[in-house]
Protein backbone atom coordinates (compact mmCIF):
# COMPACT_ATOMS: atom_id res chain seq x y z
CA UNK A 1 0.00 0.00 0.00
CA UNK A 2 1.44 3.46 -0.89
CA UNK A 3 0.18 6.25 1.47
CA UNK A 4 -1.45 9.45 -0.05
CA UNK A 5 -2.88 11.72 2.50
CA UNK A 6 -3.22 11.75 5.76
CA UNK A 7 -5.82 14.93 7.53
CA UNK A 8 -8.85 15.77 9.43
CA UNK A 9 -8.73 11.96 11.73
CA UNK A 10 -8.44 9.83 8.30
CA UNK A 11 -5.69 8.34 6.00
CA UNK A 12 -5.59 7.77 2.41
CA UNK A 13 -4.11 5.02 0.36
CA UNK A 14 -3.82 3.31 -2.84
CA UNK A 15 -3.99 -0.31 -2.60
CA UNK A 16 -3.91 -2.50 -5.56
CA UNK A 17 -5.09 0.13 -7.58
CA UNK A 18 -7.58 1.81 -5.94
CA UNK A 19 -7.68 4.15 -3.10
CA UNK A 20 -9.13 3.17 0.43
CA UNK A 21 -9.73 5.48 3.52
CA UNK A 22 -8.67 4.25 6.90
CA UNK A 23 -9.70 5.60 10.17
CA UNK A 24 -7.51 6.48 13.27
CA UNK A 25 -6.81 2.86 14.39
CA UNK A 26 -6.12 1.66 10.60
CA UNK A 27 -9.13 -0.31 9.70
CA UNK A 28 -10.73 -0.04 6.26
CA UNK A 29 -13.79 2.32 6.40
CA UNK A 30 -14.63 3.04 2.36
CA UNK A 31 -13.02 2.89 -0.95
CA UNK A 32 -13.19 6.30 -2.91
CA UNK A 33 -12.79 6.64 -7.06
CA UNK A 34 -10.76 10.22 -6.46
CA UNK A 35 -8.20 11.89 -3.94
CA UNK A 36 -10.10 15.08 -4.58
CA UNK A 37 -13.34 12.91 -3.72
CA UNK A 38 -11.74 11.30 -0.64
CA UNK A 39 -10.35 14.75 1.08
CA UNK A 40 -13.72 16.28 0.44
CA UNK A 41 -15.42 13.44 2.36
CA UNK A 42 -12.64 13.54 5.05
CA UNK A 43 -12.82 17.08 5.49
CA UNK A 44 -17.12 16.56 6.03
CA UNK A 45 -16.50 13.83 8.54
CA UNK A 46 -13.97 15.09 10.41
CA UNK A 47 -12.80 12.77 13.32
CA UNK A 48 -9.69 14.66 15.03
CA UNK A 49 -12.61 15.39 17.40
CA UNK A 50 -12.37 11.50 19.01
CA UNK A 51 -8.59 11.80 19.25
CA UNK A 52 -8.34 11.82 23.28
CA UNK A 53 -5.69 13.46 25.24
CA UNK A 54 -4.47 9.85 26.36
CA UNK A 55 -3.37 9.00 22.81
CA UNK A 56 -6.85 6.32 22.06
CA UNK A 57 -9.55 6.97 19.63
CA UNK A 58 -13.15 7.67 21.68
CA UNK A 59 -15.61 7.21 18.56
CA UNK A 60 -18.63 8.16 20.32
CA UNK A 61 -17.25 11.75 20.72
CA UNK A 62 -17.90 12.43 16.98
CA UNK A 63 -22.00 11.21 18.00
CA UNK A 64 -21.96 13.72 20.65
CA UNK A 65 -20.67 16.39 18.76
CA UNK A 66 -22.04 16.03 15.49
CA UNK A 67 -25.11 14.74 16.63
Amino acid sequence: MKHIFSGFGWELWESNGGLIILDGEGNIYKSVLTTFEAKKWMKENKTSVCWRADGKWDWSRKEKIYG
